[in-house]
This record gives C-alpha cells, structure tokens and sequence, in this order.
C-alpha cells in the first residue's frame, strides 16, 4: 500500500524507504540465518565470501516473522520518522498526504493485530530439503483473499493430469465450490 501511495518510484529515496519497511515488517529467523551460513561453509565458500552475501541472499533462504502488534507499530512508525521530513530531489516532501493516509490506516491495522504472526503459530510448512540438503519451507502468509484462492487452485490442478475439457470441469467446481463456501 505504501508503494502504491507513493508517486516517486524513481527518487533514491524510494528504494531505501521500501526496504526499511521491509525489515520493519518482517524478523528474519536467526537460527535459519545460522543453518544457512553453516550449510554455506561446510559447501566450501569462506567465511568472507559468505559475509559478503546480500542480505536478499537469506531472505529468500530463511522463514520470516511479523513480530506481535506493539512491537511492530513501533518499528514501522520508527521507519516513518526517519522518512517524515525528507525532500525529494525537486525539494518537495517524500512522503505526501496520500501516504500518510495509507501510514495511519495501516497503523490501525497493525495495533488491531491484524497484521502480525498469530503467537505461537509457524507462517511456514517443511517442505523437505532440497537435493543437497538445504531445508526448504513455504510460506503460508497471503495477502489476500485472492491469492489464497490461487494457492489452493493450484494445488488442486497439481493433482490432476487431465484433458483441458476435464481440467475446465474441474476448475469450473473449484470455483462454483469456493463462491458458495
């Protein structure tokens, strides 16, 4: 929502604001961090090599948490403040009136809880390791409706090696049985 509230997409400004949002919203699994690096050195790379990795390196390698409302209010809010008196390049405010909008509805959200992790529930599933041995998980966070729907669409279509008339049938009873649940 930030984003699209945004209308700077091409100041600097943009990219780090994004990004520090990003690591407000979201705690990235230390223990993950550490079997990553572990896994790293006992492949053969140095310990240089692996400091040198990016930090979207482990982002896309280890689970994520929503830290509980207050804290997260906190950190997100924290980003705002940085961001609350800087100048695009053309000396107008960063952050105009539509994203301050988006800034307090989306603190309202957060302080509801409606945007942490629930406690004491994982957001990820095992799926295994990959075939040298690197734990693999899937998020089950979504951001939408919508998007749950595609999830489970696809893990139905998955099942099934059919015809594309069979495979409409089948799509066609998804659909008609998620509209009437």
């Amino acid at each position: 929502r930030y984003s699209k509230a945004l209308s700077c997409k091409k100041e600097p400004l943009f990219g780090w604001f994004m990004h520090m949002l990003r690591d407000a919203f979201f705690v990235l699994s230390e223990s993950d961090k550490e079997m990553v690096i572990k896994y790293l050195l006992n492949r053969g790379m140095s310990e240089e090599e692996v400091s040198q990795l990016p930090l979207s390196y482990f982002l896309e390698r280890c689970r994520l948490a929503v830290p509980p409302p207050t804290e997260l209010a906190h950190r997100v809010h924290g980003v705002w403040l940085l961001f609350e008196n800087a100048k695009k390049e053309n000396g107008q405010p960063f952050l105009c009136d539509a994203v301050k909008q988006v800034h307090a509805s989306t603190l309202q959200h957060i302080i509801k809880g409606c945007v942490s992790d629930p406690p004491g529930r994982s957001m990820y599933y095992d799926l295994g390791q990959t075939k040298s041995g690197m734990p693999k998980f899937n998020g089950v966070r979504g951001t939408s409706q919508l998007e749950g729907f595609h999830m489970h669409l696809a893990a139905a279509v998955k099942t099934w090696a059919a015809s594309p008339q069979m495979m409409d049938c089948l799509v066609m009873e998804f659909i008609s049985r998620q509209v009437c649940s």
